[in-house]
């Protein structure tokens, strides 16, 4: 049994929250210090991810709970992703 297979959500949760984390700390480089933005993008990412998930579980009652553990953990690979890109970016 393999914990962490490659599916196509799980590709979608990983992108979308790095680039969440990307495009919000670029932007927000331009007002704020680099590590206040940063923090910016990964709690906007943290959000956008237990929101999905509620979302998921509660309205269209599509998740189980093992199948939302799986989303969590491609949402935190997703923010390391983006944390490490702008922060080499900016």
């Amino acid at each position: 049994m393999v914990f962490f297979r490659f599916e196509k959500d799980k590709i979608l949760h990983t992108s979308a929250t790095a680039l969440i984390v990307i495009i919000t700390s670029a932007i927000a480089c331009v007002f704020l210090p680099k590590w206040i933005a940063l923090s910016l993008g990964v709690s906007l990412g943290i959000m956008a991810g237990v929101f999905k998930e509620i979302v998921d579980m509660h309205i269209r009652k599509t998740n189980t709970e093992r199948e939302s553990q799986r989303d969590y953990i491609a949402d935190v690979v997703g923010i390391v992703i983006g944390v490490i890109l702008s922060y080499a970016i900016l």
